[in-house]
């Protein structure tokens, strides 16, 4: 079983060091990080980290809110039947 990590941050002020250090503290084993601004929809390493996932596996955020709405963004492209 894996404990993921997510982080991201909006603008190109803000720093992912914080969040990835709150992740390592929480014992994530692998972090997937990225830089995006609100207005983009392209999450590369949400997606890929959605895909790793497997049943038994964690993951950890430290911005619950941000999560729950990239979650239901990106899972409106996904083919789910």
């Amino acid at each position: 079983m894996t404990q993921f990590g997510y982080a991201r941050v909006s603008t190109k002020g803000q720093s992912l060091a914080d969040q990835i250090n709150q992740l390592k503290s929480a014992g994530a084993d692998k972090i997937l990080a990225e830089k995006f601004t609100g207005t983009t929809t392209s999450r590369p390493q949400f997606d890929k980290l959605i895909k790793l996932v497997k049943p038994g596996d964690t993951i950890t955020v430290t911005k619950l809110v941000s999560w729950l709405k990239l979650f239901f963004l990106q899972s409106q492209k996904w083919n789910v039947t």
